[in-house]
């Protein structure tokens, strides 16, 4: 009987004690005290994004992939000091040390990669490609009449980071244009035909654009980005 009641009372000790934690709302602090690590994946050269380097936690099973504008998060780590690594091929791996994470608080941690142009990875080749358009002129007339125009702006593959010095010429004339701070280029005052283009710049092989048809009172647009390509491959490495 002593036994008995022993058992019972015990029983509704904890079942008190259960019934007090729920209502006073009290969890064990877990999740509730981590912090996070977030930031972004800059260019050194341009400070324009670099777009999906791995990232991840050193010495830890922790990574994750940084998005199209180079965003990155990692939602819940324990606090304490880290170091955290970003890789992406055709780019000089870097190592953050000293990365602190405290409870409840987000710790922002922007990277600066720097491209390799040369070494490990320089089978890996920037390259120019072309689009065409046609369009109306936009609103400014060309002083002769019976004339059309070529303009168009370069960016790289994401046409996020606009690129300045790109000089495009016509094949055989001395008519150019060099590309602005934004991209831009303009050639005007051209007579309608059938013209080829070249396009350079310090750093990438040269790029003719043939079949370029202008029309008198029109513009057409020819835009040109940069991508990374297999060298001997006729297209973009995947």
């Amino acid at each position: 009987m002593f036994i008995q009641n022993r058992v019972t009372n015990v029983t509704t000790s904890a079942l008190v004690a259960f019934a007090l934690t729920w209502v006073s709302g009290y969890q064990p602090a877990v999740a509730d005290t981590f912090g996070k690590i977030k930031g972004r994946l800059i260019n050194k050269s341009t400070n324009g994004s670099v777009a999906f380097p791995l990232m991840c936690i050193d010495g830890m099973q922790i990574s994750c992939q940084a998005n199209c504008r180079g965003e990155y998060e990692f939602p819940s780590v324990e606090p304490g000091t880290y170091s955290i690594t970003a890789q992406l091929q055709g780019w000089r791996t870097a190592h953050i040390p000293n990365v602190v994470v405290s409870p409840y608080n987000t710790t922002y941690v922007e990277i600066r990669l720097e491209e390799i142009v040369d070494g490990m990875v320089a089978h890996l080749r920037p390259r120019l490609i072309a689009m065409i358009f046609e369009e109306f002129w936009p609103l400014a007339v060309p002083t002769t009449e019976n004339a059309g125009g070529i303009q168009g702006r370069c960016s790289n593959a994401w046409g996020r980071d606009k690129i300045e010095g790109l000089t495009v010429q016509i094949d055989g004339q001395a008519c150019s244009a060099v590309t602005d701070s934004s991209g831009w280029y303009a050639l005007e005052n051209i007579p309608p035909g059938i013209y080829t283009i070249y396009a350079s710049m310090p750093g990438l092989p040269g790029l003719l654009v043939k079949g370029v048809e202008v029309r008198a009172q029109r513009m057409t647009v020819v835009q040109f980005s940069t991508e990374r390509y297999q060298e001997g491959s006729d297209g973009p490495c995947d």
